[in-house]
């Protein structure tokens, strides 16, 4: 990492390799180590960049009614967020910490309100297959990705979870959706970010409050 190098690791374990693609794979890191769920199942693997070995696996399944999960980061805290009964009739959506060496301590933070994950749903569906994840410091981003017309947004705080609500996607709207694909990613906006954009000449800006 630091030499800016390729370099030989140890291979990805047998039981991530046939699911190696990121429809079934969520993958979240910080400086220090990187961890890949299958996103049905829950197990878990972790990496160590430094001494290039893999460990696990983990079984994340705080909940045995959970049928898919997602994983992220806010600031050294594993977090995952969970669906819970199955895709035609989704009993909950639940967030959780996962500490400890071997990822066996979990800590439900809290769950969103089931008015919106009602609106995850999307317009003549019933079910909910997957969800993606994305987040940046405390504030996390949940949608469908087979209907992105509609963002969860929530915050992880000390006292657990704070402001959930539903937010218009502003790259969908009703007469056309502008790519087959959608991936939705979360980044730290400064000044000088937004300075460039603006001498572009053809930024558009949306603010989702």
């Amino acid at each position: 990492m630091n030499t800016r190098t390729w370099e030989l690791s140890e291979s990805m374990p047998e039981s991530l390799k046939d699911s190696a693609a990121s429809t079934w794979l969520s993958v979240a890191a910080n400086a220090e180590t990187m961890y890949v769920m299958e996103k049905s199942s829950g197990v878990t693997h972790s990496f160590d960049p430094f001494s290039k070995i893999w460990s696990g696996p983990y079984n994340l399944r705080p909940d045995r009614s959970i049928y898919f999960s997602t994983l992220s980061f806010r600031g050294d805290s594993l977090i995952m967020v969970g669906l819970l009964g199955d895709p035609k009739n989704v009993n909950d959506l639940k967030v959780w910490e996962i500490k400890g060496e071997s990822l066996e301590f979990c800590r439900e933070i809290g769950a969103i309100p089931m008015e919106l994950v009602e609106e995850l749903k999307g317009e003549g569906t019933d079910s909910i297959n997957s969800i993606r994840l994305c987040s940046v410091a405390g504030f996390f981003y949940i949608y469908n990705p087979e209907k992105p017309a509609e963002l969860l947004a929530f915050e992880v705080g000390e006292e657990g979870l704070r402001r959930c609500r539903s937010l218009k996607n502003a790259a969908v709207s009703e007469r056309s959706i502008v790519a087959e694909r959608m991936v939705v990613t979360c980044f730290d906006v400064d000044l000088r970010d937004l300075g460039s954009a603006v001498k572009n000449g053809n930024a558009s800006f949306t603010l989702l409050n």
